[in-house]
């Protein structure tokens, strides 16, 4: 017989998995040629990364077609030629990309005194030299210790080889983020955090992956971090499906495993990027993750969730709300976290992305109920 809190959690967990699942579904039943997907470039037809990225599952430097898209599709206003890199001081080549960004940002928190704090997420120089059917990445920036654990010092966050045989096959190995989920860079998400997919969570990976029209599939060995052992960061497997459902929506799962000296966890996620017309898009994920501490005899189930309903009010001006939920321990109630958040995006010309977003969050467990939080967050890329 189920206790009252088993039938809580159930409860919470069947009305979050039915939300996701009816308003996907509805996407794409009512929409199936309106889609909206930053992963959100989907709403004008581009369904995979490399067509932005070199980075197979997106993210980091920009191939010269990605630039041109980020003038003409993505800001306000630009210039021919503005979105090059140092705006066109260096000439760009076919065989090599230049690029780096800087990345900061300003938490307010309430509190009995507001409280504000402002951080570098990171500063970095980014390069790739193309020879045929290869290609060398790597960044070089600055690590600020307020956040982790490492010291001030240079870093290089990503560095991967990558071998492209034929259009769709490419493999590579180094240090990256492994595809699971939607990839996103809003690192004030709880529920990636929750994952400890935060900011430098990086690891050494040898991956494979098949960027088809229609199906992305990635499989990914994790090797941790094989330069600092002592952070004893998880090894293991995970494997992603992405599929093209329509010219605009993408749906996909993933599947995730890792072990390290304390525990080891099974995380199995379902998303969907859906856009209802060329303005408003529609992002949803569900993670469901089994944790087995070494020390335990049962295994803890939880799960997170993120919502995002993203509208385009002019071109480069965004409106978006969120909600989220994390409870990682399906048997406690104090393990549970409730985000809800409105915010505004700007793209006013290319290399700038402003964000400011207003947040109220519950941690359970502190008793202390909702605290409203305020983020502004400034992107500059070169």
């Amino acid at each position: 017989m189920w206790n009252q809190k088993q039938a809580r959690w159930l409860q919470n967990e069947l009305t979050s998995t039915l939300v996701i699942a009816l308003t996907i579904t509805l996407g794409v039943a009512t929409h199936p040629s309106e889609s909206f997907a930053f992963p959100e470039m989907v709403r004008h037809g581009y369904q995979n990364c490399t067509a932005c990225h070199i980075s197979t599952n997106g993210g980091g430097i920009l191939t010269q077609y990605g630039r041109a898209l980020s003038r003409e599709v993505m800001s306000s206003w630009g210039q021919e030629g503005e979105e090059n890199f140092l705006y066109g001081a260096i000439p760009p080549v076919n065989w090599l990309a230049l690029g780096g960004d800087v990345q900061t940002l300003n938490i307010t928190q309430q509190d009995r005194a507001p409280q504000s704090r402002f951080i570098l997420m990171h500063a970095d120089l980014e390069a790739a030299v193309n020879v045929g059917q290869f290609t060398a990445t790597g960044t070089l920036g600055l690590l600020d210790s307020a956040i982790f654990p490492e010291g001030n010092h240079l870093i290089s966050r990503r560095h991967y080889l990558r071998y492209h045989p034929t259009d769709e096959l490419f493999f590579r190995a180094g240090r990256f983020n492994q595809a699971f989920g939607i990839n996103t860079a809003e690192h004030a998400m709880v529920t990636k955090r929750s994952l400890g997919w935060d900011e430098g969570s990086e690891s050494y990976n040898l991956e494979g992956s098949w960027i088809g029209e229609k199906v992305n599939v990635y499989v990914t060995g994790n090797f941790g971090r094989l330069d600092s052992p002592k952070l004893n960061r998880d090894v293991g497997v995970t494997g992603s499906l992405a599929y093209a459902a329509a010219e605009k929506i993408k749906i996909g799962s993933s599947y995730y495993y890792g072990t390290n000296d304390f525990a080891r966890r099974n995380i199995l996620g379902g998303w969907g990027i859906v856009g209802f017309t060329k303005k408003i898009v529609l992002l949803g994920e569900y993670d469901l993750q089994r944790y087995f501490a070494a020390t335990a005899i049962d295994p803890q189930w939880g799960s997170v969730d993120y919502l995002k309903l993203d509208g385009e009010v002019l071109r480069g001006l965004h409106v978006f709300a969120t909600q989220e939920y994390a409870q990682l321990n399906f048997l406690d109630s104090n393990t549970q976290t409730y985000v809800y958040g409105i915010g505004t995006q700007f793209f006013p010309r290319p290399h700038f992305d402003f964000q400011l977003v207003f947040q109220t969050r519950d941690n359970v467990g502190t008793g202390l109920g909702f605290k409203n939080w305020v983020f502004f967050l400034l992107h500059y890329y070169l």
